[in-house]
């Protein structure tokens, strides 16, 4: 999760805004989503947010990190939280993109009957839309920069009425189109949605949304200025996340107020005083004499100091790849021990590459002297495909780098080792006899009151997943007898999960904010009918947007033999309880066991 901001009071002076108070702007805050990771109201009102689709997070956000969208199905919905119902209210957010068409930043209302608010992007330009009149500014920003945006609605203000701001100044607007006279009248509808106008229409945004504010209240010229006070450095160049970088060079966009700069340069995203490279420089630049080793993730960071010289702002972390000769960058990474078993093996070229022949094997030597069995040709490709592999095997790839005249740049090799599947869930259909409850039984058959998969096709998950296209959608309602839900999965054959030296359990879960607590468990059982069970420390798990990784140690499912387990039961709630619980769905993926100890090469 991203460090989230805390503003130290100062008195800055931005072009145009003599005067400006860097701080936080709180009051009437109704709802304030940093996205720092998480989307979690920072207004103390309690409007959690839940991811929905593939919605993730970046680390390169204005402050720390940013929501991240595709514009294919990805947002974040308040669920509960129907937005402002009455003016006056204020919008703030700032938002990063290159898409062209219709776009929701933030919406609300009833859907259908001209009650819902939309705060969007069209034809590159925010605009604000309600019922069949709508008022857009005149400036296009869908250039791939930051820009921070407002809209205000006055006290019993119609669509006419709107305001807008930019980056922190008054936007010009075009003249309203359709009813300028139309009344807010929104009413609860659609839950307050970040990246979408609604189940209806869609309008999903592409691109990156940041610190987004909703407000009661009109905010004032000078508190909009201090929601576009950026004291931390940004934009850097490299740019975060590049790639085959040569030159030392290091540049940023100074944060505002900044004096001077202190630079920090490491191997490790962890990076402490002994990476201090350079200390309260004049200048937004900073070039690395010692130089760059090729093929290497370099870390870097930059903290601003004010002109007082005491006050600090801690930049964001950054990170680039240097250039190689040599193919390097490997994924799976060097030593990955929870890879597929079906991988794609990808690599970064080495410079002046032309081809790239590789060596792929389960011996180390055999791959390092490049033998027969182990060569698969030579490609223009920098991917490699192996097929299906064999489950808890360690393997090993090489990749030389042919370049101009038949000159070879011989690679390093590399190792990754497999995982044991337990169930990824990609193998369901909507077919009878292959539907995901016909092998997860629930409530339907063992009594409790669980509901595996949807009611309607596609009856798997196919939106929310953590991989692959698919993940199990688990409803649990301990309002009624037995208090306890439980969904079960039978093995024929019997698994066996010690093999190769397995010794850990993996599932992955996904909960809701509006999700009652509950506890949730995992009962494991051996051909012997011993069984063992674990439960997930923390009983808000089921509440939690976002999805979670629950590791449990083989050598914790006591008295079970971990070589024959034909049942895994995952139930939510209390088996011993005599009184109603909690209700809710919660989202499973990727069960598999891994070698969480080191491989032996």
């Amino acid at each position: 999760m991203g460090t989230k901001r805390t503003f130290i009071i100062a008195t800055l002076v931005l072009a145009g805004t003599a005067g400006l108070t860097l701080g936080d702007v709180v009051t009437g805050l109704l709802g304030h989503w940093p996205l720092d990771g998480d989307a979690t109201d920072l207004s103390g009102n309690g409007h959690e947010g839940t991811l929905m689709g593939d919605a993730h997070f970046s680390t390169d956000g204005v402050f720390a990190g940013a929501l991240a969208l595709d514009g294919d199905g990805d947002f974040v919905e308040m669920r509960g939280y129907q937005g402002p119902m009455k003016s006056p209210w204020t919008l703030a957010c700032w938002v990063q993109t290159t898409g062209a068409g219709d776009m929701d930043i933030l919406s609300w209302g009833t859907e259908g009957g001209g009650l819902k608010v939309e705060f969007r992007f069209n034809a590159g330009r925010l605009r604000i839309e309600h019922g069949n009149g709508n008022i857009r500014g005149n400036t296009v920003i869908n250039d791939g920069e930051w820009h921070h945006g407002v809209a205000q609605l006055p006290a019993g203000g119609v669509i006419k009425d709107v305001l807008f701001y930019l980056d922190g100044k008054p936007l010009a607007l075009f003249a309203t189109i359709g009813n300028g006279n139309n009344p807010f009248n929104t009413t609860p509808g659609i839950d307050f949605n970040i990246g979408r106008s609604g189940p209806l229409s869609g309008r999903y945004f592409q691109g990156q949304i940041d610190d987004v504010r909703v407000y009661d209240r009109l905010l004032s010229a000078e508190e909009i200025g201090q929601l576009v006070v950026r004291p931390q450095a940004h934009a850097p160049k490299p740019a975060n996340g590049a790639v085959g970088v040569e030159v030392p060079l290091l540049q940023w966009t100074a944060g505002d107020g900044a004096a001077l700069h202190t630079v920090y340069l490491g191997t490790s995203p962890d990076l402490t005083e002994a990476d201090r490279v350079a200390e309260r420089l004049p200048a937004a630049v900073y070039y690395h004499a010692p130089g760059l080793q090729p093929g290497t993730t370099y870390y870097w960071r930059v903290d601003e100091i004010e002109a007082d010289l005491a006050t600090v702002h801690t930049g964001a972390v950054w990170s680039f790849v240097t250039q190689d000769i040599k193919a390097y960058g490997p994924s799976p990474a060097e030593g990955d021990n929870r890879v597929t078993t079906a991988p794609v093996l990808t690599w970064l070229p080495g410079r002046a590459a032309l081809e790239h022949h590789v060596y792929f094997g389960a011996s180390r030597e055999a791959v390092a002297q490049g033998t027969p069995a182990t060569d698969k040709g030579v490609i223009k490709e920098t991917s490699f495909t192996p097929g299906e592999l064999q489950s808890a095997t360690t393997y090993y790839w090489r990749v030389d780098e042919v370049v101009a005249g038949g000159v070879i740049q011989m690679g390093a090799v590399w190792s990754f080792t497999t995982i044991l599947a337990i169930d990824d869930f990609e193998s369901y259909t909507d077919d009878e006899g292959n539907r995901i409850y016909e092998t997860w039984i629930d409530g339907w058959t063992n009594g409790t009151g669980s509901t595996v998969g949807y009611t309607v096709a596609p009856f798997a998950e196919q939106k929310t997943v953590h991989g692959g296209k698919q993940a199990l959608p688990l409803d649990y309602n301990n309002l009624h007898a037995p208090y306890y839900s439980e969904a079960e999965r039978q093995f024929a054959p019997t698994q066996d999960w010690t093999i190769n030296g397995l010794d850990t359990l993996v599932v992955y879960l996904r909960g809701r904010a509006t999700n009652g607590p509950a506890r949730v468990y995992l009962i494991v059982k051996d051909t012997s009918n011993r069984t063992a069970t674990v439960s997930h420390p923390d009983s808000a798990v089921v509440t939690v947007g976002k999805w979670v990784e629950w590791q449990i140690a083989l050598g914790d499912l006591t008295g079970v033999n971990a070589a024959r387990i034909k049942q895994i039961v995952l139930g939510i709630g209390d088996k011993t309880a005599s009184a109603p619980g909690a209700a809710g769905l919660i989202l499973v993926d990727d069960f598999y066991v891994f070698r969480a100890a080191p491989a032996q090469n």
